[in-house]
């Protein structure tokens, strides 16, 4: 199976990440609403207004976050598609999921103070070594290009 290029892997996972995005725009616009349906439906009373308001909260920064970093995942991709991964946009794109990933490590640390959960801690140590992983392969790409660059100057 080939790796990039039209009917590939990537542009099938292109598809796949923008039908997440569909998924997760809706769930977004209705967080609210899913969210009280959610906690009614676990028996959990709601009456915590401070608490529900802050999960509220946590919930649409890492929504709005994860969104983002999937339409860069999908610029990515699209790159792919094109069979030329090697540019300049998606080193950016790269930094900025790092940037995102970060932020939603934070968001969740910040969780971990109010309320704790095994699975909390979890996604607080993905993210972070995802964001790690972005910038790292950020800078990997950004050499690439430069050589790539180079590469095409030569005669």
């Amino acid at each position: 199976m080939k790796y990039s290029g039209r009917n590939s892997l990537s542009a099938y996972l292109k598809i796949f990440i923008v039908l997440i995005m569909a998924v997760a725009a809706v769930v977004i616009i209705g967080l609210p609403i899913f969210f009280k349906m959610y906690l009614e439906w676990l028996d959990i009373f709601t009456s915590n207004v401070i608490g529900y308001n802050y999960l509220l909260t946590v919930l649409y920064i890492t929504g709005i976050a994860s969104f983002i970093l999937l339409n860069e995942l999908r610029k990515i991709f699209n790159t792919l598609e094109n069979c030329n991964p090697f540019v300049i946009k998606n080193v950016k794109s790269l930094k900025r999921i790092s940037i995102l990933c970060f932020l939603i490590g934070i968001v969740y640390t910040t969780k971990i103070f109010v309320l704790n959960s095994f699975m909390t801690l979890i996604i607080v140590f993905i993210f972070i070594v995802c964001g790690f992983f972005a910038l790292i392969l950020s800078d990997v790409f950004n050499q690439a290009v430069k050589y790539k660059d180079d590469n095409d100057l030569t005669i």
